[in-house]
């Protein structure tokens, strides 16, 4: 997965003072290019008759550069050029195991994060990282009867985590709960129930 896109704009234009015997006179330009690529994968393992592990993972990297001047009258140019550097890896993980024929039970992992790097040069010099990072952990229970009711439960932990330069701006570990029972009355039609529930 992959993309371009690339965009410029120039443009001036001339203001007059009020006495209309100095014209001011500013030009501005502004020019920006974005590159993007992806990678992913999936794996499913079969460990034994009543088990399986599968693995969904992701790796993206976008790349974007800004330029921009803008220059009034005879003064020196106001020059700003950005380079930004982004990668976002993810991860999604389980491990499922088979009860008995009507149950199964399910732990998943997942991570999700977001890592920006942006170089300033121009008439500011300067670098900010940023990191974003969203983690799941949760046990599954799944159990189908016969006669078409079936329930699912989910109970788990969410721990997000975002960081400017270093500096950790929100630190939050969060309990989750999800219940939901339903009925399959034929193959097009069914009936739920959904319970959630997730701190802040």
């Amino acid at each position: 997965l992959s993309g371009f896109d690339k965009s410029k704009l120039d443009s001036s234009s001339i203001t007059f003072t009020g006495n209309l015997v100095a014209p001011s006179i500013s030009h501005t330009y502004d020019s920006n290019s974005s590159f993007s690529q992806g990678i992913s994968g999936y794996y499913n393992f079969t460990t034994s008759s009543k088990s399986s592990v599968f693995v969904h993972w992701i790796f993206r990297h976008d790349r974007n550069k800004g330029n921009s001047s803008h220059i009034y009258n005879n003064e020196n140019p106001i020059a700003n050029e950005n380079v930004e550097n982004g990668y976002s890896p993810s991860v999604y993980a389980g491990y499922s195991q088979s009860l008995n024929n009507n149950n199964m039970l399910r732990f998943t992992v997942c991570t999700r994060n977001n890592i920006f790097k942006t170089h300033y040069m121009g008439s500011y010099l300067g670098t900010q990282k940023m990191l974003s990072s969203d983690n799941d952990f949760s046990v599954e229970y799944f159990h189908n009867w016969k006669f078409g009711l079936n329930l699912y439960a989910q109970a788990g932990v969410n721990y997000s985590i975002n960081r400017i330069d270093g500096e950790t701006t929100m630190d939050k570990l969060n309990p989750l709960a999800k219940l939901q029972l339903g009925y399959q009355f034929n193959d097009r039609n069914n009936l739920s129930f959904i319970a959630a529930w997730m701190s802040n």
